[in-house]
């Protein structure tokens, strides 16, 4: 069974500023694992400096960086490919080597006449660029021209990989929405630290965020709540999400979205009641709340949904995981559900917590069709998923 931790604190990535250019060993978060300064002259950025690089997926990993610099400089940055020997040029290069580490490790070395950067893959070279933003004053992260008191990177060697392969940040849009815009601010946070996993807890009592086309009133009822000027809430329409994937993509980020189950399923109960034990009127409440109603497990109505659900949200996230919760089920409506108890008696179930472990490993045997394995909170865990899943503690 894989052991996934996920830090979940906002302030964690945005309490952490990157320090101004010393002459002492510079502060790069995370630390590289080797890091020296040479002892020669800076380099400085200019308007003739150029960009160049060379291997598979260099010229994008160059594009972001031109994009990432030209701002708060106000320099042109042109991006070409690499030839030959060259001065005052940050060279990217993406080649096999013996000297690197995996496929997120990278070399950079600075000197007076050019950065240059060495990875085996175009991931590898975006942790790179983003320690050369690291390198210069705090000012370069401004969005407009900013006034520098210099424009040197230091005369360093570094070589770096980094300690664990999932390095990873949650973001709860369910109970409080946050916008587009916002969440391509968070996966610059992410980058600038290095983060490569965005756990995005789409889905829980307090709103439903991603569109599914199949089922419209997923959104458009159980995106809100409140009534008047108390309404709140939001969604994120599959645009919108292609865009986030896209944009993660780029910056060396796998998107793990959060489609919940059997608890915390509110929005869609209140969208689709017959997803429910007793076809009763579900509303979603306006403070937090842990609800007793769950998906019921008795009925094939209920897989068919969460089977169209879950070919939506696989088509749009091209990510290996997808989290299916599992947690702070409550078995009170599953024991008394006729459909419940006929499905438990069927497949030999003793308990709630049996019929959770059934319902689970059905969802995960047809993500795995999908080309898909999960993710679950540890309360899945001894409920009968394969050795494929991955847990998470909260």
């Amino acid at each position: 069974m894989k052991t996934i931790i996920t830090r979940i604190t906002l302030a964690t990535i945005l309490g952490v500023i990157t320090p101004t250019y010393a002459a002492e060993t510079p502060a790069i978060v995370p630390k590289p694992q080797q890091m020296k300064l040479t002892g020669g002259t800076a380099f400085k950025l200019n308007a003739q400096t150029i960009i160049s690089y060379s291997g598979k997926g260099a010229k994008k990993v160059a594009d972001l960086l031109a994009s990432a610099l030209r701002p708060a400089t106000g320099l042109p940055f042109s991006v070409s490919k690499l030839q030959g020997k060259g001065k005052n040029r940050i060279a990217l290069i993406v080649a096999p080597s013996n000297n690197i580490k995996g496929s997120e490790g990278y070399t950079l070395v600075s000197s007076a006449s050019e950065v240059e950067i060495h990875a085996t893959s175009s991931r590898g070279l975006f942790n790179a660029t983003q320690t050369l933003i690291q390198l210069l004053p705090t000012q370069i992260h401004s969005k407009t021209k900013a006034a520098f008191a210099h424009l040197n990177i230091p005369a360093v060697s570094i070589q770096d990989y980094p300690a664990f392969p999932w390095r990873g940040m949650m973001l709860d849009v369910s109970r409080y929405f946050f916008t587009k815009e916002y969440v391509l601010r968070y996966l610059d946070m992410m980058a600038m630290h290095k983060m490569n996993a965005l756990h995005w807890h789409l889905i829980d009592d307090a709103g439903w965020r991603i569109e599914i086309k199949k089922y419209p009133r997923l959104t458009e009822i159980g995106g809100f709540r409140g009534k008047g000027k108390n309404r709140y809430g939001g969604f994120y329409t599959q645009e919108d999400i292609k865009e986030i994937v896209s944009y993660a993509t780029a910056r060396n980020i796998t998107i793990v979205p959060e489609i919940e189950l059997p608890a915390h399923t509110l929005p869609a109960l209140a969208a689709y009641p017959h997803l429910g034990c007793f076809n009763k009127k579900f509303e979603i409440p306006t403070r937090h709340f842990i609800s007793q109603d769950l998906y019921c497990a008795g009925k094939e109505t209920t897989f068919q949904f969460l089977e169209n659900v879950f070919n939506e949200v696989c088509d749009l996230f091209p990510g290996t995981y997808i989290h299916i919760g599992g947690d702070e089920a409550r078995f009170s409506r599953w024991n008394k559900c006729p459909d419940c108890q006929a499905r438990m008696k069927k497949e030999g179930l003793k308990n709630g917590h049996e019929l959770q472990g059934w319902m689970t490993t059905r969802v995960e045997k047809y993500l795995k069709t999908k080309g898909k394995r999960i993710i679950g909170w540890d309360e899945i865990l001894g409920a009968g998923v394969s050795k494929d899943a991955g847990i998470m503690t909260w």
